[in-house]
């Protein structure tokens, strides 16, 4: 999980301060980023990568990765030759 705050290029809109979001982040112990559609975007990217790496985490951490062993075949069978 992240937390994202939108729209932060409205300034004088805003509800919630910076400061704020960053102590709920903290004290959810998750990450924190400040993003804006409006052109130039402002960490879109950023957002979304953060988000990608969040997903991957928990993912690893839920299943971890199990090494693939080769199957032999033809083992137990005869040969002629």
């Amino acid at each position: 999980m992240i937390l994202v705050a939108n729209k932060v290029d409205l300034v004088h809109l805003r509800k919630i301060s910076e400061e704020e979001g960053q102590e709920l982040a903290a004290e959810l112990q998750i990450p924190y980023i400040e993003t804006s559609a409006k052109v130039p975007p402002i960490n879109v990217d950023a957002a979304f990568h953060e988000l990608v790496r969040a997903i991957r985490q928990q993912n690893q951490n839920q299943n971890p990765v199990k090494k693939k062993r080769k199957k032999r075949r033809y083992n137990n069978r005869c040969r002629l030759m």
